[in-house]
């Protein structure tokens, strides 16, 4: 089965630009192991964070939305 998702043209720049990073910090809760930031993050800009490369991702679309 496919599923199709369809992303607004400014969410699909955004996509292009993020870069993720499998961080597995040292410590017991999983939640926090991928990180997802825009090409041109600075200290201060939205970062997602999840337990998984895909909640990453998410977390900081929705991070980004609500700017």
């Amino acid at each position: 089965m496919s599923i199709h998702c369809h992303y607004s043209e400014r969410t699909e720049k955004l996509l292009s630009r993020i870069r993720t990073e499998h961080v597995f910090p040292p410590i017991p809760l999983r939640q926090f192991d991928w990180r997802a930031v825009l090409d041109d993050y600075e200290p201060g800009c939205p970062m997602g964070e999840g337990p998984t490369e895909a909640a990453a991702i998410a977390d900081l679309l929705q991070q980004i939305e609500e700017q």
